[in-house]
């Protein structure tokens, strides 16, 4: 019972080392299923989804967060963004119940106008102009509680969230 971390490279209290493509549950077992930042950072998605449909139990429920709209950010790789179509497609093995923008337009191009701004220096400068640029732009995540439930705003999410069940069939 309770929340259970899985973590490839620790382990801790409630967190378990296990990749996600091969989960150390049996099948059916779990109720919820979250991951959030994790896909683009693993070679193949598919088989993380697979394996979350696996252990989830019929009417289990999944919550995924995926960016698109986001910098390269290694830790320790970064392999792929995708859009609401590809999410969608992911996830296809489960029931949707929601899905859409999870982090806007604002956030993405300020995130984008940081890390754009930093190619101009390195060392100290680099960090300051980071901090300094941090700072500038930081107005424009709080515009993203206007606009992130506008159709238009898919065009440039930083990210997308699925949020479905796992069907009878698969």
């Amino acid at each position: 019972d309770g929340a259970i971390n899985i973590d490839p490279f620790r382990t801790g209290v409630n967190t378990i080392r296990a990749f996600g493509e091969s989960l150390p549950f049996h099948n059916e077992s779990v109720d919820v299923a979250m991951c959030a930042a994790v896909l683009e950072h693993v070679k193949e998605p598919q088989k993380i989804i697979d394996e979350i449909h696996r252990v989830l139990r019929i009417g289990g429920e999944i919550y995924i967060e995926i960016p698109f709209m986001q910098p390269y950010h290694a830790a320790p790789d970064d392999y792929a963004r995708f859009t609401i179509s590809g999410l969608k497609h992911l996830c296809r093995d489960f029931t949707e119940i929601s899905s859409g923008v999870v982090v806007g337009a604002g956030s993405a191009i300020a995130w984008l106008l940081v890390e754009y701004g930093q190619i101009f220096f390195s060392g100290t400068m680099k960090k300051i102009t980071r901090n300094i640029l941090k700072i500038a732009v930081s107005p424009l995540k709080y515009i993203d509680r206007f606009i992130i439930k506008k159709p238009e705003s898919m065009n440039l999410a930083s990210g997308f969230y699925f949020y479905g069940v796992k069907k009878q069939n698969k």
